[in-house]
C-alpha cells in the first residue's frame, strides 16, 4: 500500500496502475480509510481505468468513476461453468459493492466483464486467493497453533478439529481463534497477522485419539493430523507384548476367599539392613488384617543373620511364606518371584524392607484402590518417596522414628476425605497393585532394569497404556529409609536406568516435570501440615509477619520479632512471596524454623489467606515489606480486619528505587513526586513492580493511616516518612545496648600502616564507587593504608586491581571477629551513601570493639552522633581529605 501511495503522490500513474492491479490479484481491499483515499486520488486522474477487488466473504468492489455498472460474472471449474449478472447493492463515491453466489469457493476461477461493451475488468484464481496458512502442534496439555488468510489477514478463519476415528460419536468440533488487531506490534514487526488458538486436550478427548485440524474450506493445517497421546498405539503394543513375555503368573489355591473381601499379599524383597528389616517385618505383622499375608523373598543375602531372621519369621508365623534365591538377582527379580507366589484373587502390596508401616495402612490403601474400577495402583505418602514425599516434597525429610510414623499416619487418616488424586506413576517402596491390573500388565522388567530403580515406573506406564490409573492415598503415611540394598552404587544406577526409562517411554521426564509443575498433592500436604500444627499447638495463637524473600537486615529484625512472640506463647509465622515452578505467584506461610510446616502455600488471594489465618488463629499482623508481594496485595490485607503494625526498614513505601538513590547510587535529595516518576521511568524500579509514584504513595498512606502503629528505628527515618507521606511513625530502635563502653579511635605512633576494615555487601548505594576511588587514590599516592573488605562487592576485580584491597568473600557473622584479628584492622569505614534506616552492619562493627567512620547521612550518622563509637564526615568530602581522615581520625586523643 505504501508503494502505491508513493507512486500516486509522485504522479507515476503507470507504475501505480501496475501495483494496484497486482495488489487486487492477491489481496482483498485494505480495511483502512487511507486505502480508499489513495484509490480515489488515482481514479480522479485516470477516469477511464477501473479495478475490481474481492473480499473473502464473497463481496465484490468495483472502483470506477462510472456509477451503476452491471457486471457479468463467470465462475469456472474443470467440469462446469456458470455465468450470471450482478447489480450493485451499494454505491459510494467511486466504489460499487456486489455480492456473488455463496458457493463461489467451490470453483477454480472468477472472471468479471461489462456485459454492455465486453470490457474485461478482472479475473481471480479462487484457490490461490482463498488459501489459508496455519500450523498446529500438541503440547503436554494443549493443542495450539495459528492460522491466517494471506489475502485478508483480518478475515476470521473458522477452524475445526475433525475426528479420524471412524466410530467416534463426535466427528467434529470447532476451535475458537484469537484475532489480533491489524496494527498490533506483531504485525508491524513481522508483517504477519496470525490468528492463534489453544485448547486443552481434555476438551478434545471425545474426538478420539487422533484428529485433523482444518479450515471450513478443508485446508489442513501443517502439523495435522494430531495424535492426542504420542505413540498411543505403540505404547499399547509394547505393554501387551511385555505382559505376554513376562506374564504375572500366580499359584492355584483351594481356599475360597470371601467375595466381600479383597485378600492381600505383601511382597517384601530382602537383602541387607538386618535391624531395619526386623522392625519392618514386626510392624507389618502387627498392623496387618486377617486377609493379609506376607511373602518374603530372600534375594541371596550374604548375611547369615539375615538368613536366620527370615527363616525364624517363616517358621513362627503361618501367614508368612519364605522364598529364597540362591544368588543376589536384584530387586526386580526378587519382586517378580514374590508376585508369582500370590494367589489368583490376591491384590499385592510391593513393600521395601526398610519401611515403617502403621495402623490400618492396608485397609486405607485398599479403600483408595477400589474407589474406582480403573484404579490400578495406590501409593501412600512417605518421608522419602520422590513425588509422594512429605513434609518436604523433594524427599529430603529425615527418616522418622516409629512413634512419628504412627503419629503422622494417624493424622493422615484424619485429614483424608477419600480423595484419590491421579499420579503419573506408582512408587515401588510401597505400591498397592490390584490383582486385575497386575494380571493385565505382567511383571516388572528384570531383564533390563538390573538391580532396580525405574522398573516400577516402566511398569506403571505400561499399565497406563492399558487403561489403568495410578493414584496417591493421602490418608496413609509409611516411613522409608530407602535403598538398603544398593546405596553405594545408587547414583550411577539411577542415571543409567533413567536414560533407559526415557528411551522406552519417550517424554517420561517431561510427563513427571509437568505433573510436578502442577503439584496436585499440595492441598493434601497443606492439610496435613495444618493438622500437625493443630496437634502441636492445641491452644494456638499466632502472629503473621509479612516480609520479603530477599537478604538484608530486615530478615534479622523479623527473627527478633519472632523471638518476641515466642516468649509470649504466640506462634510467629512469616508471609513470604514465592512462585510456583510455572511462575504462578503464591504465598508461603513459614514457621520458625521455616522447614517445620513447609506446605502452607496458597494463591496470592486475600480470601485464601483469610481462610488459612483463621486456621492459625492469627491475632496480629506485622507488615515489614511489600516487596515481592505487590503493594496492592498488601493494601488488601486491611480487609482481613486483623490489627496490624507497619515496620519501616527502607523507603520503598514512596521510592521505587528503595534507597533514595539514582542509577549511580548517589542520594537523590528527595525531589517532588513528578521528578520521582521521571527517575522511575529512567532508572527503573528495584521493588519488582512499576506502580506509578503517585499511586505508590497513595497506597502507602492508606496502609499507614489504618495501621495500629507505624514504627521507624531512627529519628532520621521518622522525619523522612513524615515529610513524604504525612504520617509520623513511632520512634523505636531495633536494638538496645546496655552497659556498653563505646569504642574509640586508638593512638597509633609514627608513620604506621593503617588497616581499614569495610564490612558487608558493597554495591553502588553502599558506597562502591567511593571505595574504588579511595583505593585508586591510595595506590596512586602509595599511601600507607590497606583496605580489608570483609564481604564482597559488585565488582571485586576492579578493587583487587588496585593492589590495596583484600577481599574475604562471603562470611558468617561469627567469622567477623576472626577476620578483624587476622588482618589487625585498626578501625572501620562505612561507605554507605544512602540514608539507612538502622544498619545492622554498624552494630556488627561495634561488636568487634572497633570504631567506625561513616558519612553524615541517615541512621548510621544519627547512631554514631548519639552514642559515639566513631565519627561522621560530610557526604561529599573530597577523597584526598577523606583519605587523610581515614589515616588519622580527627577525634583521636592526643
Amino acid at each position: 500500500m505504501l508503494l502505491i501511495a508513493s507512486h500516486c503522490i509522485c504522479a507515476n500513474w503507470g507504475l501505480a496502475k501496475q501495483e494496484i492491479t497486482s495488489y487486487f490479484s492477491r489481496y482483498s481491499p485494505f480495511p483502512h480509510p487511507v486505502f480508499s483515499e489513495i484509490l480515489t486520488l488515482f481514479l480522479q486522474h485516470n477516469q477511464t481505468t477501473s479495478f475490481c477487488g474481492l473480499s473473502l466473504d464473497g463481496t465484490l468492489y468495483l472502483y470506477s468513476t462510472q456509477a451503476d455498472i452491471r457486471l457479468s460474472a463467470t465462475l469456472s471449474s474443470p467440469d462446469s461453468k456458470t455465468s450470471f449478472l450482478l447489480s450493485p447493492l451499494f454505491i459510494e463515491h467511486f466504489c460499487s459493492t456486489y455480492k456473488i453466489r455463496e458457493n463461489w469457493r467451490s470453483f477454480q476461477s472468477l472472471s468479471l466483464t461489462d456485459p454492455d461493451n465486453s470490457t474485461f475488468f478482472s479475473s481471480f484464481d479462487i484457490p490461490a486467493f482463498t488459501q489459508c496458512r496455519g500450523f498446529v502442534e500438541k503440547t503436554s496439555t494443549h493443542i495450539k497453533g495459528w492460522t491466517c488468510s494471506p489475502a485478508d489477514p483480518t478475515y476470521p478463519v473458522k477452524l475445526f478439529a475433525n475426528s479420524l476415528m471412524p466410530t467416534s460419536p463426535y466427528p467434529s468440533q470447532s476451535l475458537p481463534t484469537h484475532i489480533p488487531k491489524l496494527f498490533d506490534l506483531d504485525f508491524l514487526v513481522t508483517g504477519q497477522v496470525r490468528h492463534t488458538f489453544s485448547i486443552s486436550l481434555s476438551k478434545l478427548s471425545r474426538l478420539g485419539t487422533s484428529f485433523s485440524v482444518q479450515t471450513a474450506c478443508g485446508h489442513k493445517l501443517y502439523g495435522s493430523p494430531v495424535l492426542l497421546t504420542d505413540m498411543t498405539e505403540q505404547q499399547e503394543v509394547y505393554a501387551r507384548y511385555i505382559s505376554l513375555k513376562f506374564p504375572a503368573l500366580y499359584k492355584k489355591t483351594e481356599s475360597d476367599f470371601n467375595k466381600n473381601t479383597h485378600p492381600v499379599a505383601v511382597v517384601i524383597p530382602i537383602y541387607s539392613g538386618l535391624e531395619a528389616t526386623r522392625i519392618c517385618l514386626d510392624r507389618v505383622l502387627r498392623h496387618k488384617n486377617a486377609f493379609t499375608r506376607l511373602i518374603l523373598v530372600n534375594d541371596g543375602s550374604p548375611d547369615p543373620a539375615m538368613c536366620h531372621l527370615v527363616k525364624e519369621y517363616d517358621g513362627q508365623f503361618s501367614c508368612v511364606t519364605l522364598l529364597s534365591l540362591s544368588d543376589n538377582c536384584g530387586f526386580p527379580t526378587a519382586a517378580n518371584t514374590g508376585l508369582c507366589a500370590r494367589f489368583e484373587q490376591e491384590d499385592v502390596i510391593l513393600l521395601n524392607s526398610d519401611t515403617l508401616v502403621a495402623d490400618t495402612w492396608v485397609e486405607r490403601l485398599q479403600q483408595a484402590a477400589y474407589a474406582a474400577e480403573d484404579i490400578g495402583t495406590v501409593t501412600p505418602f512417605s518421608n522419602n518417596a520422590t513425588i509422594f514425599s512429605y513434609p518436604e516434597k523433594d524427599g529430603s525429610s529425615p527418616v522418622p522414628s516409629e512413634a512419628i510414623c504412627d503419629h503422622l499416619n494417624t493424622l493422615a487418616g484424619q485429614i483424608w476425605d477419600g480423595s484419590t488424586p491421579d499420579v503419573p506413576t506408582a512408587h515401588g517402596f510401597c505400591m498397592y497393585i490390584k490383582a486385575a491390573c497386575l494380571q493385565d500388565t505382567g511383571l516388572l522388567r528384570a531383564d533390563i532394569f538390573a538391580q532396580g530403580y525405574g522398573e516400577e515406573n516402566d511398569w506403571s506406564r505400561r499399565a497406563s497404556a492399558l487403561g489403568w490409573r495410578h493414584v496417591a492415598c493421602p490418608g496413609v503415611y509409611v516411613g522409608h529409609a530407602e535403598s538398603q540394598s544398593f546405596s553405594s552404587v545408587k547414583t550411577d544406577l539411577i542415571a543409567r536406568n533413567l536414560k533407559l526409562l526415557n528411551h522406552i517411554h519417550s517424554g517420561y521426564d517431561t510427563l513427571i516435570k509437568n505433573w510436578q509443575d502442577q503439584d496436585p498433592l499440595l492441598p493434601f500436604r497443606r492439610a496435613l501440615d495444618l493438622k500437625r500444627l493443630a496437634y502441636d499447638a492445641p491452644n494456638l495463637l499466632s502472629a503473621l509477619l509479612v516480609t520479603h524473600n530477599r537478604q538484608g537486615g530486615l530478615t534479622r529484625h523479623v527473627g527478633l520479632r519472632a523471638t518476641f512472640y515466642l516468649a509470649r506463647n504466640i506462634v510467629p509465622f512469616q508471609l513470604k512471596p514465592i512462585c510456583s515452578r510455572t511462575g504462578k505467584p503464591l504465598w508461603q506461610i513459614q514457621g520458625f524454623p521455616a522447614e517445620t510446616y513447609p506446605n502452607l502455600i496458597i494463591p496470592r488471594s486475600r480470601h485464601a489467606l483469610k481462610a488459612l489465618l483463621k486456621s492459625l488463629n492469627c491475632t496480629i499482623l506485622e507488615i515489614h515489606s511489600y516487596i515481592g508481594h505487590t503493594l496492592n496485595k498488601i493494601v488488601e490485607l486491611q480487609a482481613l480486619k486483623i490489627p496490624y503494625d507497619v515496620y519501616i526498614h527502607d523507603y520503598s513505601w514512596f521510592c521505587p528505587r528503595i534507597t533514595l538513590t539514582g542509577k549511580d547510587g548517589a542520594y537523590c535529595g528527595e525531589p517532588d513526586p513528578k521528578q520521582c516518576q521521571t527517575c522511575l521511568e529512567t532508572c527503573g524500579s528495584n521493588t519488582g513492580e512499576t506502580t506509578p509514584v503517585i499511586t505508590l504513595r497513595a497506597h502507602s498512606q492508606s496502609l499507614f493511616h489504618h495501621a495500629r502503629t507505624v514504627y521507624a528505628p531512627s529519628h532520621d527515618t521518622v522525619r523522612r516518612i513524615k515529610r513524604q507521606l504525612g504520617v509520623s511513625p513511632v520512634y523505636q530502635p531495633w536494638e538496645t545496648f546496655l552497659n556498653t563502653e563505646w569504642p574509640r579511635f586508638s593512638v597509633l605512633s609514627g608513620p604506621m600502616r593503617r588497616t581499614i576494615g569495610i564490612l558487608g555487601a558493597i554495591g553502588l548505594e553502599k558506597g562502591y564507587a567511593q571505595v574504588l576511588a579511595l583505593a585508586r587514590l591510595t595506590a596512586q599516592l602509595n599511601a600507607p593504608i590497606q583496605f580489608v573488605l570483609i564481604g564482597y562487592s559488585c565488582n571485586d576485580h576492579a578493587l583487587l586491581e588496585t593492589g590495596v584491597v583484600t577481599i574475604t568473600g562471603h562470611y558468617k557473622e561469627y567469622e567477623i571477629q576472626g577476620f578483624v584479628n587476622q588482618y589487625a584492622i585498626d578501625w572501620f569505614f562505612m561507605p554507605s551513601i544512602w540514608p539507612e534506616t538502622w544498619s545492622y552492619v554498624l552494630t556488627q562493627i561495634w561488636l568487634t570493639e572497633k570504631p567506625v567512620i561513616a558519612y553524615d547521612i541517615g541512621a548510621q550518622a544519627e547512631r554514631i552522633k548519639q552514642v559515639g563509637g566513631g565519627m561522621v564526615v560530610p557526604l561529599h568530602l573530597p577523597y584526598p581529605r577523606l583519605l587523610a581522615v581515614l589515616y588519622t581520625p580527627r577525634n583521636a586523643p592526643e
